[in-house]
């Protein structure tokens, strides 16, 4: 499980603004060993969270999302 918080500043001039973000997400982590030389893993991810952008007088606020996958395969001489 993973949470992060971030926030910062963009642009210039009267283009300035502010960013604060959230996201918190789990990656659960799979390993089989499939022989003595050969093991098979993958990694599923799911996030949710908000972004918030400011600029002068105007403010928006969005939610967030982020998914992800990966498999691999891993032989050992």
């Amino acid at each position: 499980m993973a949470h992060t918080i971030g926030s910062g500043g963009f642009g210039a001039g009267s283009d300035e603004g502010e960013m604060d973000s959230t996201l918190t997400a789990v990656h659960p982590y799979v390993c089989v060993q499939a022989t003595d030389r050969l093991s098979a893993w993958g990694v599923l991810g799911y996030g949710a969270g908000s972004l918030k952008l400011e600029t002068g007088d105007s403010a928006w606020q969005t939610d967030t999302s982020m998914n992800m996958a990966a498999v691999g395969l891993r032989a050992c001489g």
